[in-house]
């Protein structure tokens, strides 16, 4: 059954020009209710549901996708996403001769939530990303990550160096952001009350620059999780838990990052600023930073005929 949004609720948003876009966002992730999920996108997962695995993590399973035959490369995805978030970029991959290991962090997408005490912070989505990397017996690999995806990839070049050869991060999410009210009780409460599928709409379009791109195929992509028990929580969770005393340390510490680093960037941004990006650039010693015009925050799916290139160009370089 889909929730209605209530009178006052409908009103707040008609003049969503009033509202932050991370409020926009908090209702979005935290609705709670049941959202209708269409048929999804058949090319996609006729793609790469044969290679759709779990992994068990001891206490909760894991889903990656593995395909492709070559030099690693480890795709991460950013908060409340999914592996779906590389579907405009993993042909291209393998027709360049990479294996891809797309993985689900824990709790999100297609991946079982870990049973309390967990901790999403960096460190710990870090590490067990590592952690598969070690079982599926990768010793070095290439690093894609894009929003809190491309602050973990960054985590990881720098607390894991010996297995990060080189690191693209898109759009990452790699300074504490100025909101410190995503998934307070009263946004919980607020969430009950969203349809999510109309949110879900209504929130991508903030992250695209060219908001015709977006349809109702990703759209039933992206709110699938919606419906796993416990998501609309576990997102509350991870998005306190993740700036973590670690995450400030990583952020001090960006001029020790020794792994090459190419750095891409929505100029449209809306949720990271390209000022972001930036210092990001000036901190890492030898990084390169490419800006894309009229293009948002999910550049690798928005600009993929420019983003596509060169990601296999930075990864194919000697």
């Amino acid at each position: 059954m889909t929730c209605k949004l209530n009178l006052m609720t409908r009103i707040a948003y008609e003049r969503k020009e009033k509202l932050s876009l991370i409020f926009l966002f908090i209702v979005f992730l935290l609705s709670g209710c049941r959202t209708e999920v269409g048929e999804g996108d058949h090319s996609w997962n006729d793609l790469v549901s044969p290679h759709r695995m779990t992994s068990d993590m001891g206490n909760y399973k894991m889903h990656y996708i593995d395909i492709g035959k070559g030099k690693p490369v480890v795709l991460i995805h950013g908060l409340a996403d999914s592996t779906y978030s590389w579907h405009e970029n993993v042909q291209t991959l393998l027709q360049n001769n990479f294996r891809l290991v797309i993985v689900d962090q824990p709790g999100f997408g297609q991946s079982e939530i870990p049973p309390e005490p967990y901790v999403y912070s960096i460190e710990n989505q870090s590490r067990e990303i590592v952690k598969l990397t070690e079982r599926l017996q990768l010793d070095r690999f290439y690093l894609i990550g894009h929003s809190m995806g491309g602050s973990i990839a960054l985590y990881i070049s720098l607390t894991y160096p010996d297995k990060s050869e080189k690191a693209i991060v898109i759009d990452p999410d790699c300074f504490v952001p100025p909101d410190r009210f995503f998934g307070s009780p009263e946004m919980i409460k607020l969430g009950a009350l969203v349809n999510g599928r109309k949110i879900a709409e209504r929130v991508m379009k903030n992250f695209f620059y060219d908001t015709s791109k977006i349809n109702s195929i990703m759209i039933d992509e992206y709110v699938k999780p919606m419906n796993k028990p416990g998501y609309w929580k576990m997102l509350s969770s991870a998005r306190k838990d993740y700036y973590s005393s670690e995450f400030d340390r990583m952020t001090k510490s960006y001029g020790q990052i020794k792994t090459p680093t190419l750095i891409i960037w929505g100029a449209n941004d809306k949720m990271v600023p390209l000022d972001y990006g930036k210092q990001l650039s000036e901190l890492v010693h030898g990084s390169e930073i490419h800006i894309l015009n009229n293009c948002g925050h999910y550049s690798h799916q928005e600009c993929k005929d420019v983003v596509n290139p060169l990601l296999v160009e930075f990864l194919r370089r000697e």
